[in-house]
């Protein structure tokens, strides 16, 4: 998204730079539009997350055959692996065998098993308590963390009718058309509501940033 020049200024005023950003002789503006920039970058992965909670996280062949109770279908030890839990590692075969899943389910619950096995035999080695992999583990927890924010904030200022309505606007009555529009509108939109909460974000916090050494 290209911010207008009216909105770069408002935005810098939320930045609180530090002395030592200035001394850098970076423009509190021009800083602000480069992290912009990787914010959204960044954030793709959740803005996309919030369009699949608007319909399904799953393709319709797997979402069908997601069960609410959820059976136990195995045991590594005295850890379960569910129904469920096969079903949506099945996201990551190609769509044509997607499918097949019912054929595929034993040979999909026997890999993981073999990852749980991994895992176990892994933790008792002490990888667990590596620093490096502590510190992937927080990464990853962070990730997974903001992302659910992110996602749910989306899913709830970026409604879908709000997005139809302006679909409609652009119509020319061309299907492949109105779907492209779909995706060009969920995502400015999204990108704009994002961008509301980081600078409602920025002017609760105090930020300093520092220059690079």
């Amino acid at each position: 998204m290209r911010l207008s020049t009216r909105q770069s200024r408002h935005c810098a005023k939320d930045l609180n730079p530090a002395p030592p950003m200035r001394r850098a002789g970076l423009a509190p503006a021009g800083a602000l539009l480069l992290w912009l920039g990787l914010a959204f970058t960044l954030l793709l992965p959740a803005m996309a997350a919030a369009n699949a909670q608007q319909g399904s996280n799953l393709p319709p062949t797997l979402q069908a055959m997601l069960r609410p109770d959820n059976p136990v279908v195995g045991l590594v030890g005295n850890k379960e692996i569910r129904w469920n839990d096969v079903i949506y590692s099945a996201r990551r075969l190609p769509p044509e065998q997607q499918s097949q899943v019912r054929p595929l389910f034993q040979i999909l619950l026997a890999r993981l098993v073999d990852r749980q096995l991994l895992a176990d035999a892994a933790r008792v080695q002490g990888y667990a308590n590596k620093a490096e992999i502590r510190a992937a583990v927080r990464r990853f927890e962070e990730d997974l963390i903001r992302d659910a924010y992110v996602g749910d904030y989306l899913a709830k200022n970026v409604q879908p009718g709000a997005v139809e309505a302006r679909v409609k606007a652009l119509s020319n009555g061309n299907p492949v058309q109105d779907a492209n529009n779909r995706t060009q509108v969920r995502a400015e939109m999204s990108r704009l509501a994002l961008d509301s909460l980081l600078t409602q974000l920025r002017q609760q916090t105090k930020i300093t940033l520092y220059p690079s050494r």
